[in-house]
């Protein structure tokens, strides 16, 4: 997946590339709160939610990585460009792994237990 660009709220990076397999049509009727961290998709976007908010996109999942954070600079973790891969917490890692950027800009947020090497 790549960060399109953010928006809705602050920090919440459109992850484009999604495959085609996973594309799900928003909610018809929004939930009135997501958990921050939930991992999610709306048509042919995934998303993490940065913080607890509204929200209509299907859920899959969640992360304990920090990607709002005011304190850092920049305070999303997510840039337009950046390259992401969710992977299951457990799982033996795919190869690829979390780029060094994300996996340090992970670390600067205090967290980077759930991104792989």
């Amino acid at each position: 997946l790549v960060v399109g660009w953010l928006g809705f709220a602050p920090g919440f990076a459109y992850l484009t590339g999604l495959d085609p397999v996973l594309e799900m049509p928003r909610l018809d009727t929004p939930r009135t709160s997501v958990p921050a961290g939930s991992v999610a998709v709306a048509g042919p976007y995934s998303a993490v939610y940065p913080s607890a908010s509204p929200g209509g996109w299907r859920l899959l999942g969640r992360t304990s990585v920090r990607v709002w954070d005011v304190e850092a600079d920049p305070p999303s973790l997510f840039q337009p460009g950046m390259r992401v891969r969710f992977e299951r917490e457990g799982a033996p890692p795919s190869g690829g792994g979390a780029t060094r950027e994300l996996r340090g800009k992970a670390a600067a947020y205090g967290d980077r237990s759930r991104l792989t090497e």
